[in-house]
């Protein structure tokens, strides 16, 4: 019999069974990413409610220990396969191939484990079409999700087309950020985690499709989806230019994860990155124009002005 109460305490345990060399300092702990080459501990959880809740900012993965043994051992996220994975890594079961554990984060200093992109289910276009549908058909939804991020509705109906664009979850009653190969969830403010991947992962930038047509010459590159809505809210994209308008499409990274196999896509686009104005965004906006520029006609950034607030 699985224990999960043990199994979400033994994050720890895991981890220095993956070979991360986990520091715990009272509710804190950091460690090696199990999932990706990691030199200096860019891992991090927190002991919450008796669990432990981890976050990779650089693989934009976070969860407990169950989802950490589902990307570990390429698993479905939330399947009895990862709680039977996670009970194992925690030690609750003898397992004969603990070896293949070790190997896992030894083989990552060779080789991102993140290439390898979990699998999608087989009804995957048939959950995009439905959540797509779910915004599309509701008027109450719209404007739920546009209250949220401080947009019109007539904005989130755009954004119900076939490609990258927004969903609702009936089971969690949240919006839903749809890529070609992977939904996120948006959750409350107050969650522990904000975004979490419910099936797949990123594989380009969301709405990068829009860039494609050869027409379309400046590029905003937000980061965040809710960033992106924003700047389509303003009516900062033009996709048909008429004589005399640049052709200008807005898309996003998944925040501050931007893989540098995505910057040939903006090969010969002006291209404007629209950070957040904090350290983490300034690090990203950094690392972006420096991995675009040998293929951009231009590369530049957006300062936002933020009021201050008078007495």
């Amino acid at each position: 019999m699985i224990d999960l109460d043990q199994v979400k305490l033994a994050l720890p345990f895991m981890l220095e069974k993956l070979g991360c060399r986990p520091q715990v300092h009272g509710e804190k702990l950091t460690a090696l990413c199990p999932l990706h080459p990691d030199r200096k501990p860019s891992f991090t959880a927190r002991f919450i409610n008796g669990v432990w809740l981890w976050k990779c900012w650089p693989c934009d993965l976070g969860g407990d220990a169950i989802d950490l043994a589902a990307y570990v051992l390429h698993i479905p996220v939330k399947s009895a396969e990862a709680i039977k994975g996670a009970a194992e890594l925690a030690g609750q079961s003898d397992h004969s191939k603990d070896h293949h554990y070790l190997s896992i984060r030894r083989n990552a200093n060779r080789a991102p484990i993140l290439k390898a992109k979990a699998s999608l289910p087989s009804n995957f276009e048939t959950i995009q079409r439905i959540t797509r549908l779910r915004v599309f058909e509701s008027l109450g939804i719209q404007q739920t999700i546009a209250d949220e991020l401080g947009v019109t509705a007539e904005t989130i109906k755009s954004l119900c087309s076939t490609g990258d664009g927004i969903g609702w979850s009936k089971k969690h009653q949240r919006p839903l950020y749809r890529y070609e190969h992977g939904i996120k969830i948006r959750n409350h403010a107050t969650a522990q985690v904000r975004f979490r991947w419910l099936i797949g992962r990123a594989k380009n930038p969301w709405r990068a499709n829009s860039m494609t047509p050869p027409e379309i010459t400046r590029v905003f590159l937000a980061e965040g989806e809710s960033d992106a809505i924003a700047l389509l809210n303003a009516g900062l994209e033009c996709l048909s230019p008429k004589e005399g308008e640049i052709g200008t499409a807005i898309v996003a990274s998944p925040g501050t994860s931007f893989k540098a196999e995505w910057a040939p896509l903006f090969t010969g686009k002006d291209l404007i990155i629209c950070p957040d104005n904090d350290t983490a965004g300034d690090k990203a906006a950094t690392k972006i124009a420096d991995l675009c520029r040998p293929y951009t006609n231009s590369t530049s950034r957006v300062k936002w002005n933020v009021p201050t607030q008078t007495k």
